[in-house]
Protein backbone atom coordinates (compact mmCIF):
# COMPACT_ATOMS: atom_id res chain seq x y z
CA UNK A 1 0.00 0.00 0.00
CA UNK A 2 1.60 3.28 -1.10
CA UNK A 3 0.86 5.72 1.72
CA UNK A 4 2.09 8.66 -0.33
CA UNK A 5 -0.11 8.02 -3.21
CA UNK A 6 -3.10 8.09 -1.00
CA UNK A 7 -2.40 11.09 0.51
CA UNK A 8 -1.44 12.69 -2.61
CA UNK A 9 -5.03 12.04 -4.02
CA UNK A 10 -6.95 13.39 -0.74
CA UNK A 11 -4.67 16.05 -0.62
CA UNK A 12 -5.73 17.35 -4.35
CA UNK A 13 -9.55 16.08 -3.71
CA UNK A 14 -9.60 18.35 -0.99
CA UNK A 15 -7.99 21.37 -2.18
CA UNK A 16 -8.98 20.86 -6.04
CA UNK A 17 -12.53 19.17 -5.38
CA UNK A 18 -13.37 20.72 -1.62
CA UNK A 19 -14.46 17.16 -0.62
CA UNK A 20 -14.18 16.93 3.33
CA UNK A 21 -11.12 15.59 4.76
CA UNK A 22 -13.72 12.90 7.21
CA UNK A 23 -15.93 11.80 4.01
CA UNK A 24 -11.90 10.96 1.83
CA UNK A 25 -10.59 9.02 5.06
CA UNK A 26 -13.87 7.31 5.40
CA UNK A 27 -13.94 6.01 1.89
CA UNK A 28 -10.24 5.02 1.74
CA UNK A 29 -10.41 3.15 4.94
CA UNK A 30 -13.30 1.62 3.92
CA UNK A 31 -11.26 0.56 0.64
CA UNK A 32 -8.02 -0.23 2.09
CA UNK A 33 -8.82 -1.07 5.61
CA UNK A 34 -5.98 0.55 7.17
CA UNK A 35 -4.10 -0.47 10.49
CA UNK A 36 -3.71 2.04 13.20
CA UNK A 37 -0.48 2.99 12.26
CA UNK A 38 -1.06 3.38 8.33
CA UNK A 39 -4.26 5.68 9.31
CA UNK A 40 -2.12 7.92 11.64
CA UNK A 41 0.28 8.58 9.39
CA UNK A 42 -1.75 9.50 6.42
CA UNK A 43 -3.51 11.62 8.47
CA UNK A 44 -0.54 13.58 9.86
CA UNK A 45 0.33 13.77 6.29
CA UNK A 46 -2.90 15.23 5.23
CA UNK A 47 -3.49 17.41 7.94
CA UNK A 48 0.33 18.79 7.97
CA UNK A 49 0.26 19.47 4.52
CA UNK A 50 -3.03 21.72 4.60
CA UNK A 51 -1.95 23.22 7.56
CA UNK A 52 1.39 24.74 5.75
CA UNK A 53 -0.07 24.06 2.12
CA UNK A 54 0.34 28.03 1.13
CA UNK A 55 3.95 27.94 2.58
CA UNK A 56 4.71 23.95 1.45
CA UNK A 57 3.91 25.64 -2.44
CA UNK A 58 5.73 28.29 -2.62
CA UNK A 59 8.54 26.44 -1.78
CA UNK A 60 7.67 23.89 -4.14
CA UNK A 61 7.05 26.08 -6.81
CA UNK A 62 10.01 28.14 -6.25
CA UNK A 63 11.69 25.60 -6.62
CA UNK A 64 10.72 23.29 -8.99
CA UNK A 65 11.04 25.17 -12.41
CA UNK A 66 8.24 22.88 -14.54
CA UNK A 67 5.67 22.47 -11.90
CA UNK A 68 2.43 24.65 -12.39
CA UNK A 69 -0.22 25.36 -9.59
CA UNK A 70 -3.21 22.92 -9.54
CA UNK A 71 -1.10 19.47 -11.60
CA UNK A 72 -1.35 16.70 -9.79
CA UNK A 73 2.81 16.81 -9.58
CA UNK A 74 2.62 19.94 -7.34
CA UNK A 75 0.72 17.78 -4.86
CA UNK A 76 3.53 14.97 -5.23
CA UNK A 77 6.21 17.37 -4.30
CA UNK A 78 3.99 19.07 -1.59
CA UNK A 79 3.31 15.79 0.33
CA UNK A 80 6.94 14.30 -0.22
CA UNK A 81 8.78 17.56 1.49
CA UNK A 82 6.24 17.52 4.22
CA UNK A 83 7.12 13.62 4.72
CA UNK A 84 10.87 14.41 4.86
CA UNK A 85 10.97 17.71 6.77
CA UNK A 86 8.47 16.19 9.58
CA UNK A 87 7.87 12.21 9.15
CA UNK A 88 11.33 10.80 9.28
CA UNK A 89 10.36 8.95 12.61
CA UNK A 90 7.15 7.30 10.95
CA UNK A 91 8.94 6.37 7.63
CA UNK A 92 12.56 6.43 6.50
CA UNK A 93 13.75 8.24 3.60
CA UNK A 94 14.41 5.03 1.25
CA UNK A 95 10.95 3.44 2.04
CA UNK A 96 9.54 7.18 0.95
CA UNK A 97 11.61 7.33 -2.10
CA UNK A 98 10.29 4.01 -2.87
CA UNK A 99 6.99 5.38 -2.51
CA UNK A 100 7.79 8.51 -5.11
CA UNK A 101 9.51 6.35 -7.21
CA UNK A 102 6.05 4.02 -7.64
CA UNK A 103 4.19 7.20 -8.39
CA UNK A 104 6.06 8.71 -11.13
CA UNK A 105 6.49 5.39 -12.93
CA UNK A 106 2.35 4.56 -12.43
CA UNK A 107 1.49 8.15 -13.75
CA UNK A 108 4.42 8.11 -16.18
CA UNK A 109 5.28 11.45 -15.29
CA UNK A 110 8.53 13.62 -16.89
CA UNK A 111 10.28 13.45 -13.22
CA UNK A 112 13.71 12.18 -12.57
CA UNK A 113 13.39 10.39 -9.41
CA UNK A 114 17.07 10.60 -8.06
CA UNK A 115 17.47 14.42 -9.01
CA UNK A 116 14.30 15.17 -7.87
CA UNK A 117 14.32 13.41 -4.53
CA UNK A 118 17.47 14.53 -3.13
CA UNK A 119 16.71 17.95 -3.81
CA UNK A 120 13.55 17.28 -1.89
CA UNK A 121 15.49 16.16 0.72
CA UNK A 122 17.90 18.97 0.79
CA UNK A 123 14.82 21.07 1.04
CA UNK A 124 13.10 19.54 3.86
CA UNK A 125 16.68 19.06 5.80
CA UNK A 126 16.50 22.64 5.91
CA UNK A 127 14.01 25.06 8.15
CA UNK A 128 11.93 27.18 5.26
CA UNK A 129 13.50 30.70 4.85
CA UNK A 130 11.19 33.36 3.70
CA UNK A 131 13.47 35.43 0.68
CA UNK A 132 13.48 39.05 1.65
CA UNK A 133 11.82 40.35 -1.03
CA UNK A 134 8.40 38.93 0.07
CA UNK A 135 9.45 40.67 3.57
CA UNK A 136 8.66 44.14 2.14
CA UNK A 137 5.07 43.06 1.70
CA UNK A 138 3.43 42.67 5.52
CA UNK A 139 0.59 40.57 3.60
CA UNK A 140 2.71 38.08 1.92
CA UNK A 141 5.15 37.79 4.74
CA UNK A 142 2.35 37.03 6.71
CA UNK A 143 0.65 34.85 4.59
CA UNK A 144 4.10 32.57 3.90
CA UNK A 145 4.53 33.02 7.98
CA UNK A 146 0.69 31.88 9.12
CA UNK A 147 0.07 30.27 5.88
CA UNK A 148 -2.98 32.25 5.38
CA UNK A 149 -4.33 33.08 2.58
CA UNK A 150 -3.19 37.14 1.52
CA UNK A 151 -7.09 37.57 1.03
CA UNK A 152 -7.76 36.01 4.56
CA UNK A 153 -5.74 38.51 5.76
CA UNK A 154 -7.07 41.45 4.14
CA UNK A 155 -10.45 40.60 5.32
CA UNK A 156 -9.84 40.37 8.85
CA UNK A 157 -7.49 43.47 8.53
CA UNK A 158 -10.49 45.02 7.58
CA UNK A 159 -13.12 43.43 9.86
CA UNK A 160 -11.01 43.76 13.17
CA UNK A 161 -7.72 45.82 12.45
CA UNK A 162 -3.97 45.01 12.92
CA UNK A 163 -4.14 43.52 17.02
CA UNK A 164 -6.91 41.09 16.58
CA UNK A 165 -5.79 39.79 13.43
CA UNK A 166 -2.19 39.18 15.20
CA UNK A 167 -4.07 37.39 17.25
CA UNK A 168 -6.43 35.30 15.31
CA UNK A 169 -3.25 34.45 12.87
CA UNK A 170 -1.36 32.94 16.10
CA UNK A 171 -4.33 31.54 17.80
CA UNK A 172 -5.59 29.06 14.42
CA UNK A 173 -1.35 27.82 14.64
CA UNK A 174 -2.67 26.41 18.23
CA UNK A 175 -3.89 22.86 18.71
CA UNK A 176 -7.33 23.64 20.24
CA UNK A 177 -7.66 22.64 23.52
CA UNK A 178 -9.50 19.18 24.60
CA UNK A 179 -13.20 19.60 26.80
CA UNK A 180 -15.94 17.41 27.78
CA UNK A 181 -19.00 18.26 29.71
CA UNK A 182 -20.26 16.13 32.48
CA UNK A 183 -23.20 13.98 32.11
CA UNK A 184 -25.74 15.40 35.08
CA UNK A 185 -27.87 12.68 34.35
CA UNK A 186 -25.33 9.83 35.05
CA UNK A 187 -22.49 10.91 37.45
CA UNK A 188 -22.00 13.63 40.34
CA UNK A 189 -18.89 15.82 40.62
CA UNK A 190 -17.75 14.03 43.38
CA UNK A 191 -17.75 10.74 41.75
CA UNK A 192 -16.53 11.88 38.21
CA UNK A 193 -13.57 14.27 39.69
CA UNK A 194 -11.93 10.69 40.99
CA UNK A 195 -10.70 10.13 37.69
CA UNK A 196 -8.17 12.54 37.01
CA UNK A 197 -7.62 12.42 33.02
CA UNK A 198 -10.49 15.33 33.56
CA UNK A 199 -10.01 18.53 35.18
CA UNK A 200 -12.49 20.92 36.04
CA UNK A 201 -12.62 24.25 33.95
CA UNK A 202 -13.50 27.72 36.24
CA UNK A 203 -16.13 29.91 35.26
CA UNK A 204 -17.74 27.13 32.97
CA UNK A 205 -20.43 24.59 34.78
CA UNK A 206 -19.70 20.56 34.52
CA UNK A 207 -16.98 21.60 31.92
CA UNK A 208 -13.69 19.53 32.50
CA UNK A 209 -10.28 19.92 30.22
CA UNK A 210 -9.43 16.01 29.28
CA UNK A 211 -5.66 16.28 30.30
CA UNK A 212 -4.00 13.41 27.82
CA UNK A 213 -3.68 14.59 23.70
CA UNK A 214 -5.64 11.05 22.63
CA UNK A 215 -7.88 8.53 23.69
CA UNK A 216 -10.54 10.27 25.07
CA UNK A 217 -13.37 7.62 23.21
CA UNK A 218 -11.52 4.83 25.17
CA UNK A 219 -11.68 6.14 28.52
CA UNK A 220 -14.27 4.37 30.89
CA UNK A 221 -16.40 7.65 31.59
CA UNK A 222 -16.53 8.54 27.82
CA UNK A 223 -17.89 4.78 26.80
CA UNK A 224 -20.09 4.64 29.63
CA UNK A 225 -22.09 8.31 28.93
CA UNK A 226 -20.53 9.89 31.98
CA UNK A 227 -19.26 12.47 29.58
CA UNK A 228 -19.07 14.42 25.92
CA UNK A 229 -17.40 15.82 24.11
CA UNK A 230 -17.56 19.94 24.84
CA UNK A 231 -16.87 23.31 23.34
CA UNK A 232 -17.17 26.14 25.70
CA UNK A 233 -17.88 28.55 23.04
CA UNK A 234 -21.23 26.45 22.64
CA UNK A 235 -21.84 26.19 26.79
CA UNK A 236 -21.74 30.07 27.00
CA UNK A 237 -24.13 30.28 23.93
CA UNK A 238 -26.55 27.81 25.91
CA UNK A 239 -26.16 29.95 29.07
CA UNK A 240 -27.73 32.73 26.75
CA UNK A 241 -30.64 31.15 25.79
CA UNK A 242 -33.34 30.93 27.92
CA UNK A 243 -34.58 27.15 28.58
CA UNK A 244 -38.33 27.04 30.47
CA UNK A 245 -39.83 24.28 31.97
CA UNK A 246 -41.59 21.96 29.36
CA UNK A 247 -39.62 23.65 27.02
CA UNK A 248 -39.99 22.39 23.29
CA UNK A 249 -37.26 22.83 21.23
CA UNK A 250 -35.52 22.78 17.70
CA UNK A 251 -32.18 22.38 17.02
CA UNK A 252 -32.23 22.94 12.23
CA UNK A 253 -29.29 21.66 11.08
CA UNK A 254 -28.31 19.52 14.36
CA UNK A 255 -25.39 18.01 13.34
CA UNK A 256 -23.10 19.32 15.80
CA UNK A 257 -22.93 17.28 18.75
CA UNK A 258 -21.04 19.43 21.02
CA UNK A 259 -23.95 21.46 21.21
CA UNK A 260 -27.11 19.38 20.28
CA UNK A 261 -25.65 16.81 23.71
CA UNK A 262 -25.35 19.72 25.75
CA UNK A 263 -28.79 20.86 24.42
CA UNK A 264 -30.97 17.77 25.28
CA UNK A 265 -29.45 17.68 28.83
CA UNK A 266 -30.62 20.90 29.66
CA UNK A 267 -33.98 19.85 28.08
CA UNK A 268 -34.51 16.58 29.84
CA UNK A 269 -33.52 18.39 33.01
CA UNK A 270 -36.29 20.59 32.77
CA UNK A 271 -39.05 18.54 31.63
CA UNK A 272 -38.52 19.84 27.87
CA UNK A 273 -37.96 17.82 24.44
CA UNK A 274 -35.94 18.00 21.38
CA UNK A 275 -36.33 18.11 17.56
CA UNK A 276 -33.68 17.69 15.04
CA UNK A 277 -32.73 17.23 12.05
CA UNK A 278 -29.36 15.96 10.26
CA UNK A 279 -28.89 15.79 6.41
CA UNK A 280 -26.03 12.64 6.67
CA UNK A 281 -26.82 9.52 7.40
CA UNK A 282 -23.39 8.49 8.98
CA UNK A 283 -23.89 11.67 10.62
CA UNK A 284 -27.76 10.66 11.71
CA UNK A 285 -26.50 7.28 13.25
CA UNK A 286 -23.87 8.41 15.13
CA UNK A 287 -26.00 11.41 16.94
CA UNK A 288 -28.85 8.54 17.85
CA UNK A 289 -26.11 6.51 19.45
CA UNK A 290 -24.40 9.39 21.28
CA UNK A 291 -27.82 10.63 22.64
CA UNK A 292 -28.67 6.70 23.62
CA UNK A 293 -25.39 6.08 25.62
CA UNK A 294 -25.99 9.53 27.27
CA UNK A 295 -29.06 8.48 28.49
CA UNK A 296 -31.51 11.26 26.00
CA UNK A 297 -34.55 9.60 25.70
CA UNK A 298 -36.44 13.30 24.64
CA UNK A 299 -35.48 13.73 21.24
CA UNK A 300 -36.70 12.81 18.01
CA UNK A 301 -34.14 13.03 15.62
CA UNK A 302 -34.96 13.01 11.71
CA UNK A 303 -32.90 12.63 8.74
CA UNK A 304 -33.52 15.36 6.60
CA UNK A 305 -33.08 18.40 5.18
CA UNK A 306 -34.78 21.73 6.35
CA UNK A 307 -36.73 21.67 3.40
CA UNK A 308 -38.18 17.98 3.87
CA UNK A 309 -38.13 19.01 7.12
CA UNK A 310 -41.37 20.96 7.03
CA UNK A 311 -43.81 18.02 6.27
CA UNK A 312 -43.00 16.42 9.56
CA UNK A 313 -43.46 19.19 11.57
CA UNK A 314 -45.69 22.57 11.83
CA UNK A 315 -45.01 26.02 12.55
CA UNK A 316 -45.20 28.09 15.11
CA UNK A 317 -44.52 25.03 17.37
CA UNK A 318 -41.41 25.42 19.29
CA UNK A 319 -40.62 27.99 22.86
CA UNK A 320 -36.74 27.32 21.14
CA UNK A 321 -35.48 27.26 18.01
CA UNK A 322 -31.55 27.04 17.49
CA UNK A 323 -30.48 27.26 13.67
CA UNK A 324 -26.73 26.27 12.91
CA UNK A 325 -26.38 27.34 9.06
CA UNK A 326 -23.12 26.20 6.95
CA UNK A 327 -20.66 28.68 6.43
CA UNK A 328 -17.04 29.72 5.79
CA UNK A 329 -16.33 27.54 9.37
CA UNK A 330 -13.39 30.82 9.69
CA UNK A 331 -13.94 29.77 13.89
CA UNK A 332 -12.54 25.91 13.06
CA UNK A 333 -9.30 27.20 11.12
CA UNK A 334 -7.60 25.47 14.26
CA UNK A 335 -9.40 22.20 14.07
CA UNK A 336 -10.07 22.03 10.47
CA UNK A 337 -6.88 22.17 8.62
CA UNK A 338 -8.44 22.33 4.93
CA UNK A 339 -10.48 25.25 5.57
CA UNK A 340 -7.47 27.76 4.31
CA UNK A 341 -6.80 25.28 2.16
CA UNK A 342 -9.72 24.53 0.39
CA UNK A 343 -11.66 27.97 0.71
CA UNK A 344 -11.66 30.91 -2.07
CA UNK A 345 -12.72 34.36 -1.67
CA UNK A 346 -15.91 33.88 -3.28
CA UNK A 347 -17.12 30.73 -1.42
CA UNK A 348 -18.23 32.41 1.40
CA UNK A 349 -19.67 34.96 -0.34
CA UNK A 350 -22.33 32.64 -1.97
CA UNK A 351 -23.70 31.51 1.58
CA UNK A 352 -25.44 34.59 2.37
CA UNK A 353 -29.06 34.05 0.83
CA UNK A 354 -28.78 31.00 2.39
CA UNK A 355 -27.90 31.64 5.60
CA UNK A 356 -30.65 34.23 5.65
CA UNK A 357 -33.32 32.25 4.45
CA UNK A 358 -32.29 29.66 7.47
CA UNK A 359 -32.19 32.06 9.82
CA UNK A 360 -36.16 32.97 7.90
CA UNK A 361 -36.91 29.47 8.68
CA UNK A 362 -35.68 29.34 12.24
CA UNK A 363 -38.38 32.38 12.73
CA UNK A 364 -41.14 30.66 11.55
CA UNK A 365 -41.20 27.55 13.44
CA UNK A 366 -41.39 29.54 17.21
CA UNK A 367 -44.85 30.21 18.81
CA UNK A 368 -45.12 34.23 19.18
CA UNK A 369 -43.71 34.11 22.45
CA UNK A 370 -40.89 31.93 21.56
CA UNK A 371 -36.93 32.87 20.78
CA UNK A 372 -34.82 31.88 18.01
CA UNK A 373 -31.07 31.84 17.93
CA UNK A 374 -28.75 31.59 15.06
CA UNK A 375 -25.44 30.23 15.78
CA UNK A 376 -22.52 30.15 13.17
CA UNK A 377 -18.99 28.86 13.77
CA UNK A 378 -17.49 31.83 11.94
CA UNK A 379 -15.68 34.86 12.42
CA UNK A 380 -16.51 37.26 9.51
CA UNK A 381 -19.29 39.65 9.94
CA UNK A 382 -20.54 39.46 6.85
CA UNK A 383 -21.83 36.13 7.88
CA UNK A 384 -23.06 36.71 11.39
CA UNK A 385 -23.97 40.38 11.93
CA UNK A 386 -24.74 41.69 8.84
CA UNK A 387 -27.24 37.93 8.18
CA UNK A 388 -29.18 38.90 11.72
CA UNK A 389 -29.33 42.86 10.35
CA UNK A 390 -30.92 41.76 6.64
CA UNK A 391 -33.30 39.91 8.57
CA UNK A 392 -34.07 42.21 11.07
CA UNK A 393 -34.61 44.73 8.29
CA UNK A 394 -36.49 42.85 6.40
CA UNK A 395 -38.60 41.38 9.36
CA UNK A 396 -39.78 43.89 12.02
CA UNK A 397 -41.72 41.92 13.90
CA UNK A 398 -38.80 40.66 15.57
CA UNK A 399 -36.04 42.00 17.55
CA UNK A 400 -32.63 41.44 18.90
CA UNK A 401 -32.16 39.93 22.79
CA UNK A 402 -28.33 39.45 22.71
CA UNK A 403 -25.52 38.94 20.17
CA UNK A 404 -21.40 38.30 20.64
CA UNK A 405 -19.01 37.33 18.65
CA UNK A 406 -16.73 34.50 20.17
CA UNK A 407 -13.28 34.72 19.06
CA UNK A 408 -10.83 31.45 18.94
CA UNK A 409 -8.51 33.13 21.08
CA UNK A 410 -10.76 33.47 24.32
CA UNK A 411 -10.62 29.28 25.62
CA UNK A 412 -8.86 28.33 22.63
CA UNK A 413 -11.81 27.03 21.38
CA UNK A 414 -14.57 27.24 18.43
CA UNK A 415 -14.93 30.84 17.04
CA UNK A 416 -18.74 31.32 17.02
CA UNK A 417 -21.50 34.07 16.89
CA UNK A 418 -25.10 33.38 18.12
CA UNK A 419 -27.50 36.11 18.40
CA UNK A 420 -30.62 35.43 19.98
CA UNK A 421 -34.22 37.05 18.85
CA UNK A 422 -37.62 37.10 19.71
CA UNK A 423 -41.14 38.21 18.23
CA UNK A 424 -41.42 42.25 19.71
CA UNK A 425 -45.60 42.27 19.33
CA UNK A 426 -47.93 39.53 18.60
CA UNK A 427 -47.07 38.09 15.46
CA UNK A 428 -49.88 38.09 12.84
CA UNK A 429 -49.97 34.46 10.71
Amino acid sequence: MNILLISVIACQKIVEKKEPLKKIMFSFDVQYNFSNAQKNRIQKLIKGVLKNFIALKYEVLSNFENVKPREKKLYLLICTLFSVRYQQKEVSLDSLKEEFAEIVEEWKTNIDVDKTFAALVDLGNSSFVIPEQEKENPIKYNSLVFSTPEWVIRLWLKQFGLDTTMKLLIANQKPGNFYVKRNELKVTAKNFEQNKLFKPIKNFENAYAFVKKSGFSETEEAQLGNCFKEDLSYQEILNNIPITAGCQALFLNGERDELALDLAVRLKEANGDLTLNIEDEIKFRKSKYKFEKIGITNESTYLSNIDLLRTYIEYNSFDLVIVMPRSSRFGLIKKKAEILANTGKQDYKKLKYYQVSCLEDASRYIHKDGVFAYVVETINKSESEAIVDMFLEKHQEFELVTARQIMPFENNNNGVYYAVLRGNYERQD
